[in-house]
């Protein structure tokens, strides 16, 4: 399970290299997908240092459940960073670069979700009211949750990047 929405998670990283050759506008593209790619590769990669830190802070621990918390702080300075980078981005006039930048804005959207989501996590980690198995039910439920949104998200912010490299006649390598 948690194999599962770590792998997911580092599976949702955009691809920020493109082959572009000759034109200016292919090399806008490139620098339009690589000002997309790279803030939300950082993001995931803050998401899948949440998702160890879960493992970890699921066992009781409570140096374990300190250091989660902190990597939540952490993951949440990084999106508001990559955010802010994303939003500064001037969006190329074709309406499959305008796609492109609104799905990328809903998925970091969704982001933010997942990492208040997470915070949740830290909840249920913290109530002496439950007791272990049944914290690790609510945990699991959660974290399906982010599972589900993300692949939710990700699919159109997929689509809409492929749509924009083919409009672009740029290809996205793996």
């Amino acid at each position: 399970m948690w194999n599962k929405l770590a792998i997911g998670t580092l599976g949702t990283c955009l691809c920020g290299l493109l082959l572009a050759c000759g034109m200016s506008s292919r090399g806008d593209a490139v620098t339009f997908n690589d000002s997309i790619a790279k803030p939300n590769g950082r993001v995931d990669n803050a998401i899948k240092g949440l998702v160890d830190r879960m493992s970890a802070a699921i066992k009781g621990n409570p140096g374990a459940v300190a250091e989660f918390k902190k990597a939540i702080t952490d993951a949440k300075q990084t999106l508001a960073t990559a955010k802010a980078e994303v939003k500064a981005i001037k969006v190329l006039p074709k309406q499959s670069a305008k796609d492109f930048y609104d799905a990328e804005l809903k998925y970091l959207a969704m982001r933010e979700k997942n990492i208040d989501d997470f915070g949740e996590m830290v909840r249920v980690f913290e109530d002496n009211n439950m007791n272990q198995f049944a914290k690790n039910q609510k945990v699991i439920e959660i974290a399906n949750k982010i599972d589900a949104d993300e692949k939710k998200d990700l699919t159109p912010l997929q689509a809409a990047q492929a749509t924009f490299a083919k409009d672009h006649n740029i290809t996205i390598l793996p």
